[in-house]
Formats: structure tokens, C-alpha cells, sequence
């Protein structure tokens, strides 16, 4: 099919503008061997052609059409598309180029060479796309290596000393010497020895069980043993209590 731009119009003759301006659209294609193939209804009117496309995506086919005044380049549409690759446009019937017959923002289409009286101005703007299938899932990762186990604590009450204890079990112990009360954790290997032996215990929490005397307050300092297993060995506590 033989191609006529509005550029080759432009540079046409006065003789040609007449005729083709003074014939109808479909004898002016004839004329110039620019026959139309469509399915249904004229190529200057769209009306009956389908406006959307139906599927598993969401492309659509809009249509917007006009009539040249001969004088008028800009045509506005109602799209936002602003691509001129969503945009296909005819001009009596002929195919025009983006970027060199017209170019397109925001939805308005603005063309090099106005097109004639009455000349059909047909628009087909497409939107959205069919969903593509989904990509193959990305291989595993690694499995990372397991974390240190961790120690459960089960308070069993008070300290026995025909007992013996296992790693994880805390008691209550009371130091008369020291005349202090806590809790300890045993740290190693099953046995009964008094919590306050630090290669077999660790204290969780230690305090006073008497004041200073002589009224006001007594604070009260213990310090963890180092080389301890839990709870912040080798810090320091400090409790202040009534005297």
C-alpha cells in the first residue's frame, strides 16, 4: 500500500489539494491507490470496532476521533498516556508516523501539518498489558548452622545438702557466716557441695539478711566470682537496705 504523509500533502500541488479536498474519502484512496482493508464499517468511522481487549491482563483500546478544520494541529484526548508508542493514528484513512507527522504529550496530539477540511482524524490509544508468566523460583539458599543450645534454669527451692544437683538447677541458700541469702545456679557436674562454692555454683542474685545497725541504711556489696558460667560473671551488685 502506497503511504502519504501529511508532509507529502504539504509539498503536494494546488491542483492535488483540490482534488483530493473536493473528493470523498473513500474515492480520494482510490484515486491515489491507497486502498483500505478492514473487518467491519469504514476506516473513517470506528464506532462498531471493538475499545477494549479482554484477558487475563488489563490492556485496553481506546478510541478518540476528530474532523480537521485545515487549519488545526493540536488534538486533544482524554489519555494520559503520554508515549507515542501507545498511540496509532490515521489521517484520512492514512497511517502516521510518530515523531515525524505528529508527536504526542500527555494525551494531546499536536501535528506537523494541520490536516484538511473535514479530513477524518481516527486514534486508537493502548493501555495497560497482559500479564507475563511468573519467573522460575531462585534456587535456596544455604541452610545456616544451628545455634548454641541453651540452658534452662529449674528453681528446685531450698538447698539441701543430701541433694544433689544437677547443671541448670537453681536453689535457695542462705550464708549465716555471711549473713546473706541468694540464689545459685549449678554450673557443672552433678554434685552437693554448698552453693557458695564458686567452681561448682554461680550466684544469680545475693543480699543481706541483716542491717548494719545503729539506725539509717547498710549497703551491702558482692561481688561475683570470676570465671563464672552465668549471669555476668565477675561484675558487681550493690544493695542498700534499711539498717
Amino acid at each position: 500500500m502506497k503511504r502519504v504523509s501529511n508532509q507529502l500533502l504539504k509539498d503536494a500541488t494546488a491542483v492535488g489539494k483540490s482534488l483530493i479536498s473536493a473528493t470523498d474519502a473513500a474515492a480520494a484512496r482510490t484515486s491515489l491507490g491507497l486502498a483500505t482493508v478492514a473487518n467491519t464499517g469504514s476506516y473513517n468511522d470506528l464506532t462498531d470496532k471493538p475499545t477494549s481487549i479482554g484477558g487475563s491482563g488489563s490492556f485496553a483500546l481506546t478510541q478518540f476521533g476528530f474532523t480537521g478544520t485545515g487549519s488545526q494541529t493540536v488534538f486533544e484526548t482524554s489519555s494520559t498516556d503520554s508515549t507515542d508508542a501507545h498511540f496509532i493514528v490515521s489521517v484520512g484513512g492514512v497511517m502516521q508516523s510518530a515523531g515525524i507527522d505528529y508527536v504526542v504529550t500527555s494525551g494531546v496530539i499536536t501535528f506537523l501539518v494541520a490536516p484538511f477540511l473535514n479530513e477524518r482524524i481516527n486514534v486508537l490509544v493502548a493501555s495497560g498489558g497482559v500479564a507475563g508468566p511468573s519467573g522460575a523460583s531462585g534456587a535456596q539458599g544455604p541452610q545456616g548452622p544451628a545455634g548454641d543450645a541453651g540452658t534452662s534454669f529449674v528453681f528446685v527451692g531450698v538447698y539441701s545438702s543430701s541433694t544433689v544437683y544437677t547443671v541448670g538447677q537453681v536453689v535457695r541458700y542462705e550464708d549465716t557466716a555471711a549473713q546473706t541469702i541468694g540464689c545459685y545456679v549449678r554450673k557443672s557436674v552433678s554434685g552437693s557441695e554448698v552453693p557458695t562454692d564458686s567452681t561448682k555454683w554461680d550466684a544469680m542474685l545475693v543480699m543481706p539478711t541483716t542491717g548494719g545497725g545503729g539506725g539509717g541504711t547498710t549497703t551491702y556489696t558482692f561481688t561475683r566470682p570470676e570465671g563464672g558460667t552465668y549471669l555476668r560473671p565477675g561484675t558487681t551488685d550493690k544493695y542498700t537496705r534499711a539498717a
